[in-house]
């Protein structure tokens, strides 16, 4: 007789997902620049959190450009729409479209949280 087949063991571990402060923590857990200030980069931004690009800084000036030219822009509002299994890559909502991109290059993009 066959054995009945059980499920295997899930462990309940809480999703990394790092969001961007709009107000100053307070509490023993405010440390960090993250308490304080709430600027960071787009790789900082948790799926559904929106915030504005201020900056974009790369050591390369070509990979600069290119972000530019999809649309990482000063003022441009981006919206982080989903993480990959693993954390990289992430997609993006940027100018009405879908872009993804590697924790590395959105690590050039600087933001700030949205209102």
């Amino acid at each position: 007789m066959a054995r009945p087949r059980t499920a295997a063991p899930t462990a309940s571990v809480p999703p990394a997902t790092v969001r961007l402060a709009t107000a100053p923590a307070t509490g023993p857990a405010a440390t960090g620049p993250a308490a304080t200030d709430p600027t960071g980069t787009l790789a900082d931004l948790a799926p559904g959190c929106r915030a504005c690009v201020t900056d974009v800084v790369s050591a390369s000036p070509a990979v600069a450009r290119r972000l530019r030219d999809l649309g990482f822009l000063p003022g441009a509002v981006i919206e982080a729409v989903r993480r990959a299994p693993l954390g990289d890559p992430c997609v993006y909502r940027v100018c009405g479209y879908s872009l993804c991109l590697r924790r590395e290059q959105a690590r050039d993009v600087q933001v700030v949280a949205a209102p």
